[in-house]
């Protein structure tokens, strides 16, 4: 159980950190980019991309967090209590 918690948690900061990175990129090209006008969409489409991973890591991350507590309750439940 602890290696599923470790691989979610390692994907999820990899797409929290794809997105969140990606969005930064968006916001600086749309602020200090070249100023030439017209639609640009391709980078909304890399925005739209980025968005989805970020919301599928915080996803991921919930899961983790619920894998690990879980797992944390179970092995409470399960060690022996000495009186």
């Amino acid at each position: 159980m602890r290696e599923i918690v470790k691989i979610l948690h390692v994907a999820s900061t990899s797409l929290l950190a794809f997105g969140f990175l990606g969005v930064a990129v968006f916001v600086w090209v749309t602020n200090w980019g070249p100023t030439d006008g017209g639609a640009n969409i391709g980078l909304a489409a890399i925005v739209f991309v980025c968005l989805v991973a970020g919301g599928l890591g915080i996803v991921v991350a919930a899961v983790a967090l619920v894998l690990a507590s879980a797992a944390s309750m179970r092995g409470r439940q399960s060690a022996p209590q000495s009186r």
